[in-house]
């Protein structure tokens, strides 16, 4: 009888370190409370009425393309979502200072990133053009004629996942909610070279569901890299 008591014992040991290390990854993957990063569930199970932003800004040095070809945004456009027709879904509450990590759980679309680096070369000639001064004299004038010859230097490509997020309809007046305005400061490239993972995002502050709480959510999301994204 005491053989079988401490044969139980040691059985339950067993099974009783196994679920500690299984607590442990599961500690170490989520952290204590759960997943640092989340969706915003308000809008996934409907609970707040939703809002789709209509447009959206390039910045001047920037061009996205969809790996599949499906959608290409020039630098410096204004675009229309509807002509891209890209799904605008549930963004993300908080995001955390470990926000790049979450990639794998995004519902983002590979694109390429183009940063414009090239400097534009021109050729210089001086003509004589007439101008008419006062008291209608007319005289030559030397003028600068500039002609663009080409380019030197060449365009920084990265790869990303892009997500258009749906906002808050309570909030849409907020300028954030507006419209997507994308700009990607230098040191989140400069962060994503050599194989890293950096992410840019905008967000706005709202309380969709009153004495709820304000959280901050995302109104576009963009991990990037300079070696494409496999999840």
């Amino acid at each position: 009888m005491k053989k079988n008591l401490i044969k139980v014992i040691q059985f339950m040991t067993i099974i009783g370190c196994l679920n500690l290390l299984l607590f442990s990854a599961k500690a170490q993957f989520f952290g204590k409370k759960g997943p640092k990063d989340i969706k915003d569930t308000l809008l996934i199970q409907g609970k707040s009425p939703a809002y789709k932003p209509k447009m959206g800004k390039m910045v001047d040095s920037i061009s996205i393309e969809a790996m599949d070809k499906s959608f290409y945004i020039k630098k410096g456009e204004t675009f229309k979502m509807d002509k891209l027709g890209i799904e605008q879904k549930a963004g993300w509450v908080n995001p955390s200072s470990n926000f790049s990590k979450s990639f794998r759980f995004s519902d983002g679309i590979p694109v390429k990133i183009i940063i414009s680096k090239k400097e534009p070369i021109y050729e210089e000639r001086i003509e004589q053009k007439p101008t008419v001064q006062f008291g209608g004299k007319e005289v030559m004038k030397d003028v600068t004629i500039k002609t663009l010859k080409g380019y030197k230097g060449r365009d920084d490509i990265f790869y990303g996942l892009l997500e258009f997020n749906k906002v808050h309809d309570i909030c849409s007046s907020d300028p954030a909610t507006r419209a997507y305005f994308i700009s990607i400061p230098e040191k989140y490239l400069t962060a994503a070279r050599g194989g890293n993972i950096s992410v840019v995002y905008e967000y706005y502050n709202c309380e969709p569901i009153k004495k709820k709480g304000r959280n901050n959510y995302t109104t576009w999301v963009l991990w990037l890299s300079d070696i494409e994204f496999t999840k």
